[in-house]
């Protein structure tokens, strides 16, 4: 059994140290510019072990990726969604908590060219947490159109934020994106209750 744990934690570990080597090396240069060998160098690990856990390069920019999701999915699943219209600040707060802690991976996915297909997934993401909450406004084809837009400033605006370094608190950050949320969705609310 103790034999068990501890190689359970060698692969953890050499998993772990091949993730950040391609972290850093992806700061340094384009995705495309890096080798297996120069991963294997920084992790510190064999050609072997790096193929055991992954396929190839994208395959550990992959898993990277998936690593934010998951991480911010069980964030979001701490809170409450059940009312974020009207004061949405502590599920923003979680979120650009979350943002900023993988700050450092995220900058390194979009590093010069951007990465259409993260933004993308991160809004899918938030989306469905989204929808599992209580909807504000009861037409379906609206409330879709209004997730997009939640989803767009919430994503847009963090990468924007961190990819960029502008110099903006997390906390007021945070104020700023829910204060456009709650204003926005309430104002078409409104006029749909004119109607």
């Amino acid at each position: 059994m103790l034999r068990e744990n501890r190689e359970r934690r060698d692969v953890v570990k050499s998993k772990s140290a091949i993730k950040d080597a391609f972290v850093k090396l992806n700061i340094e240069r384009d995705i495309k510019e890096i080798t297996v060998k120069d991963i294997l160098t920084e992790a510190n690990v064999s050609r072997g072990t790096f193929y055991s856990h992954f396929t190839d390069i994208y395959d550990v920019q992959e898993q990277v990726e998936n690593d934010i999701f998951k991480n911010t999915q069980a964030h979001l699943k701490l809170q409450s969604m059940k009312e974020p219209v009207q004061n949405p600040y502590q599920q923003v707060a979680v979120f650009l908590e979350n943002i900023e802690a993988n700050s450092k991976t995220i900058k390194s996915i979009h590093q010069n060219r951007g990465n259409a297909p993260f933004a993308t997934k991160f809004k899918n993401l938030i989306k469905h947490s989204l929808n599992d909450g209580e909807r504000a406004i009861e037409d379906e084809s609206v409330s879709r159109i209004i997730d997009a837009l939640v989803t767009g400033a919430l994503v847009e605006s963090s990468l924007e934020w961190i990819i960029n370094d502008v110099p903006v608190s997390q906390e007021k950050m945070a104020k700023i994106v829910s204060q456009f949320i709650s204003g926005g969705v309430l104002k078409v609310r409104e006029y749909l209750e004119e109607k």
